[in-house]
């Protein structure tokens, strides 16, 4: 009886349309589209599983309320990707009168898709709700990570929790039984609660502390899922907890050296100041063994301040420095040496064009040397630093005088940034009184073997022996004494950026391969400054770490395969031979 009202409803209205002005037409046709899509049966659809949530299977199952599965042709659904593009080498199949698989390509990508059932309309003469379904394709299983990092110092731990990061929405993450914390740095830690931040993020209290010497933990989790139904992705979060502790001892405690890794992979140390002042012994420390032996023969003179550069024939370049202490100033040497491995001894290699220390020798890619800046007197006169620039030749054992820098400079930073290019940071540019430092900064064109300023890298804050880093692609950091400064791409300056966690001078530093860099060491006002300091680039922030076991002032430091940092040197009272590794390695 209904339908049969609907039509002749249908039919009037229809008549009416052809006697009626434009406007009544139109509102005549709106009554009757309403008026068939009440009378028409509607045939509701279902899937299997559910396309109102993401889904991890590229096979469905459409119910319908009625059997009419034989009257759709498969051409009639339209399947489309989120980019409106037809979706080729899906299959329909019918199972039975009242269902449907829709099969989609074993190499359909993540994403969004949908599938229009608005043709089947048209030859069904139905309504069919819904008429479209848009569903996520979410085959991936979520994966967990450190909201802190993978390397992390055993006194971070005081924080009383882990942040930890699920690469999607997910299910069944904040039960506390669905974690385990394992591994040899687990110390008395123990699991106590969990607590979900915001979508993705957890963070996880315990109670306990890791141990002190450092070691592996991890963090395993189960009974996970995102929307789709994946499982959490099996591999546990592996924090790497760095400890101090004792890697025997130089043969002699000295400072004012650096130390350069071999071929073999040892270290070798060679003079600086001692306890009873200038020394020209030099020593190889095995980090394997974490012992330390004289090299069969000694440097050609005493040296402190010096360069020192591992060649491409696996030899050393040794430079300048100061041979001479008067008071508390040196009187440098132009003298330079070359250590070989193969002989363990040092030979005397070619004369600088001038005396020099505090100065930078840098290995070129043609594997040469690029010796640059310095000071040759600090003792009386102008107490200028130098500008001049030499390169010497390992095939031809000798040393050219090239373009001076345009800027004097001493105790600065030549560092190759992201681009490959060799850039010259900083220094001092007059000593005394009357101080002046270099604030703009250099490239030097190894092509041309010139030096030209790049005005965007001008630093704000004076600077000499200090730390500079890069990350990222123009990621650079500037570390002093108590400030630091950011280059900022986006507005193509340094820009002046967080202060250390404590002020200190005098102290060495290395860079992790999570680009985080260390502090060790150091003085504060006559104080000694026991504990790291952490610096992460992601945050750009200081973060006090773990105690040297022996405070120091003027270490040196070696990072080694593994991130494992070795620190020599320094003193205290007197000159420290002990050597300390900072690692996660038991």
């Amino acid at each position: 009886m209904n339908k049969r009202l609907g039509c002749f409803l249908f039919v009037f209205l229809l008549c009416n349309c052809f006697s009626r002005t434009e406007d009544s037409k139109e509102k005549l046709l709106f009554w009757s589209d309403v008026t068939f899509a009440f009378v028409q049966r509607t045939v509701n659809l279902s899937s299997d599983p559910d396309l109102q949530r993401p889904v991890s299977t590229l096979r469905f199952s459409i119910h319908f309320s009625e059997p009419i599965a034989s009257q759709i042709r498969a051409e009639e659904i339209e399947i489309r990707s989120s980019s409106n593009k037809i979706v080729t080498g899906v299959s329909v199949e019918r199972l039975d009168n009242v269902r449907l698989r829709i099969v989609f390509p074993d190499d359909t990508v993540p994403g969004e898709y949908s599938i229009d059932f608005s043709k089947c309309i048209i030859s069904l003469g139905k309504q069919i709700s819904p008429s479209e379904y848009k569903f996520i394709y979410d085959p991936e299983a979520p994966s967990l990570s450190s909201s802190h990092g993978n390397i992390l110092d055993s006194s971070f731990f005081s924080d009383g929790y882990l942040d930890v990061n699920y690469s999607e929405p997910v299910q069944g993450a904040d039960f506390l039984d669905h974690y385990t914390l394992s591994g040899s740095a687990i110390g008395s830690i123990r699991l106590s609660s969990v607590f979900k931040i915001k979508t993705n993020l957890y963070r996880l209290f315990f109670t306990g502390v890791p141990a002190a010497s450092g070691g592996l933990l991890y963090l395993s989790a189960k009974n996970i899922k995102d929307e789709a139904g994946n499982n959490l992705s099996s591999q546990p979060i592996e924090w790497r907890i760095y400890g101090f502790k004792q890697a025997g001892n130089l043969l002699i405690g000295r400072r004012e050296t650096t130390p350069v890794i071999l071929n073999s992979g040892e270290i070798l140390i060679t003079g600086g100041y001692t306890d009873t002042g200038l020394t020209n012994t030099a020593e190889i420390y095995n980090p394997t063994t974490r012992v330390s032996r004289f090299t069969a023969g000694n440097l050609s003179q005493v040296r402190r301040r010096h360069s020192v550069t591992l060649l491409q024939n696996g030899k050393v370049f040794i430079a300048g420095g100061g041979a001479v202490v008067i008071g508390i100033a040196d009187d440098p040497t132009a003298s330079t040496e070359i250590y070989d491995p193969s002989t363990d001894s040092f030979t005397p290699g070619p004369s600088l064009q001038r005396p020099k220390m505090d100065h930078t020798a840098t290995l070129l890619s043609s594997g040469k040397v690029l010796i640059a800046g310095g000071i040759e007197n600090e003792r009386s006169g102008s107490l200028d630093a130098v500008g001049t620039a030499e390169i010497y030749d390992p095939v031809s054992n000798s040393i050219t005088s090239i373009s001076s820098l345009n800027y004097l400079r001493k105790s600065h930073r030549a560092a190759r940034l992201q681009d490959g290019n060799l850039y010259m940071f900083g220094g001092t540019s007059r000593l005394g009184l009357g101080a002046l430092y270099a604030y703009e900064t250099e490239i030097f064109n190894e092509a041309t073997s010139d030096f030209s300023v790049v005005s965007k890298y001008k630093l704000n804050y004076p600077r000499s022996n200090f730390v500079l880093r890069t990350f990222s692609s123009d990621g650079i950091v500037a570390i002093g004494s108590s400030t630091s400064e950011v280059f900022d791409p986006k507005e193509n300056s340094f820009q002046i950026s967080s202060d250390l966690s404590t002020p200190r001078n005098s102290y060495t530093s290395v860079q992790l391969s999570d680009g985080k860099s260390i502090l060790f060491g150091g003085e504060n006002d006559n104080n000694f400054v026991s504990r790291i300091d952490f610096y992460d680039p992601a945050s750009a922030l200081f973060r006090l770490g773990s105690r040297l076991l022996y405070p120091r002032v003027s270490p040196f430091s070696v990072l080694l395969p593994g991130d494992k940092v070795l620190i020599f040197g320094g003193y205290d009272i007197r000159m420290i031979t002990a050597v300390e590794e900072y690692s996660y390695e038991m």
